[in-house]
This record gives C-alpha cells, sequence and structure tokens, in this order.
C-alpha cells in the first residue's frame, strides 16, 4: 500500500502510539514496575517506530514544524497528551 491510503494508515497508527506513549509516560510507568532502564529502552523503541511512521506518511500532510517535532524526544516523553492534540488537528 502507498500514497494516501497509506498515508492515512500510518496517520492513525501514529496518534494511536503518541496516545499510549502519553498514557505510559503519565502514570504507566509507575504501575508496569519498569526501572530507568526498560523505561528509556521503550522510548528509544517509540522514537524509531515514530520515524518509521513519518517515513510513510505523505510530506504535505503534516506541517513541516510538526513533523520536526515528531522526530525530536518530546513526544516519547509527553505525559499529557500535547503530541495527540496537535495531530488530531491535521487528521480529517
Amino acid at each position: 500500500m502507498s500514497g494516501p491510503a497509506a498515508s492515512s494508515t500510518a496517520m492513525k497508527r501514529l496518534l494511536a502510539l503518541l496516545g499510549s506513549i502519553a498514557a505510559y509516560n503519565d502514570k504507566g510507568w509507575q504501575w508496569s514496575g519498569h526501572d530507568a532502564a526498560h523505561s528509556e529502552a521503550l522510548r528509544a523503541g517509540w522514537s524509531l517506530e515514530i520515524r518509521g511512521l513519518l517515513d510513510t506518511i505523505e510530506a504535505d500532510a503534516l506541517p513541516a514544524q510538526l513533523r520536526q517535532e515528531l522526530l525530536t524526544r518530546a513526544p516519547v516523553q509527553d505525559g499529557d497528551g500535547i503530541y495527540v492534540e496537535k495531530l488530531k488537528r491535521w487528521i480529517a
């Protein structure tokens, strides 16, 4: 699958991933019993997953600034759902 359909699917997957990350960073890490090293390993994996999803999302589907923000560490450290809300603004 490529083009708009793949981009739409990737956008939905990205939104779900960002929601899961925010929930984990809010309180999930406490409930999970993960130590700091395990949490950092998860965040590293999420960063790679975000990059992979962004690679399948058409360049013009997201504002350049948001795309750049999503490539930083901020989304994998977000516990407030900031990036979920930012992305929701661009999903039709």
